[in-house]
């Protein structure tokens, strides 16, 4: 039993690597959760639903009991797994989880709608969408994902202070403009919390057009703000487009964790010759006879293989090197973005001057 019970696990849960029943079994539940989010949207047409209402009944209704035979199969074989191994401590655990209540969460609708009977609650079978991030469990795109995490990981530090300086900007541009602004008659700038819709929408690059200043100085303004904006915006791009190249590219590791392990490597070599150690002078000096030859020919060789990193030069061939695509893509975001602002002055300067 307890085999059938870990086989079974195996497939409907966690297929290892290389499982053809488990991978089809995956694949043909993450279909049918595509299936019916797309079921469920054209669900809303009025048209469509009330031509054929006993499709998305019976659609629905299928789909309901495929989903909780599975979740009841894996709610049983969970038990045959170490961190699940009680009985009902283990199952209450299991089903605590975002997976499971997520698709707990999308057949209890179904269920509800029965036993309450007219209280629709088609709304939240939303929630089967969130599904599909077992997607994340197969194969490459498991590490893919994994590498993904990583990088926001490790570079949170950064992408939170990118963060806090676009909320500066965005804080900071709201009051500029509401002090131009304000006294306008007519004007939409009428305090900071609504200049600051604008600021989000032109700092962001897009534009809705539903607020605008209108004085010679604000349009100055807005035009520096919205270079401004391109440049804030283009940071976090480029801190997780570097912090990509460092992992997905061996030569250039360049954050600090792999200096740790360069560390740790360094600490590694010196425990392993006792007369090496640093500390103990006498020890090093002991053998002269030794120690001599082997200054003059280990020095060279020093700067370059006993470290185990990357040499310099190619770590500041490959800064230099994303530091010129980088500002290169600003300096053309920013081209286009100057651009069209002019345009749009000059045309609004022509059209004044026309009426």
């Amino acid at each position: 039993m307890q085999r059938i019970k870990q086989r079974l696990y195996e497939i409907v849960a966690e297929p290892p690597e290389g499982d053809k029943l488990g991978n089809f079994v995956n694949i043909a539940i993450l279909t049918l959760i595509a299936v019916n989010v797309m079921v469920g949207i054209l669900e809303t047409v009025p048209s469509l639903n009330a031509k054929m209402p006993e499709f998305f009944y019976y659609f629905e209704f299928v789909s309901v009991i495929i989903f909780t035979v599975e979740y009841v199969l894996r709610m049983w074989a969970c038990t045959s797994q170490e961190q699940y191994k009680h009985w009902f401590k283990g199952r209450l655990k299991l089903a605590l989880t975002p997976m499971a209540l997520i698709d707990l969460f999308a057949i209890a609708p179904f269920y509800l709608q029965v036993v309450l009977g007219g209280v629709d609650l088609r709304f939240i079978r939303v929630l089967r969408l969130f599904r599909l991030f077992r997607l994340f469990r197969m194969g490459r795109l498991t590490k893919a994902f994994g590498t993904l995490a990583l990088v926001f990981r490790r570079k949170k530090e950064e992408l939170y202070i990118a963060v806090v300086v676009l909320i500066i900007v965005v804080i900071f541009s709201a009051s500029l403009m509401y002090l131009v602004e304000s006294k306008v008659p007519g004007t939409k700038f009428t305090s900071v919390p609504s200049a600051m819709w604008w600021s989000i929408i032109t700092v962001t690059t897009i534009g809705y057009g539903d607020m605008f200043p209108t004085t010679p100085l604000g349009q100055f303004l807005g035009a520096l703000i919205g270079f401004t904006g391109v440049c804030v915006f283009a940071l976090p791009v480029a801190i997780l487009g570097a912090g990509f190249i460092e992992e997905v590219d061996p030569e250039f590791q360049l954050h600090p964790a792999n200096a740790s392990k360069d560390n740790e490597k360094k600490e590694a070599s010196s425990e392993s010759p006792p007369g090496e150690s640093g500390k103990p002078g006498p020890s090093t000096s002991s053998p002269p006879a030794e120690t001599k030859p082997l200054e003059p020919t280990a020095a060279p060789a020093g700067s370059t293989t006993p470290t185990g990193g990357a040499s310099p030069p190619l770590d500041d061939a490959f800064l230099d090197a994303v530091a010129d695509r980088v500002a290169s893509k600003i300096a053309d975001q920013v081209a286009d973005r100057v651009a069209a602002q002019v345009a749009e002055k000059l045309l609004t300067q022509m059209n004044k001057s026309s009426d």
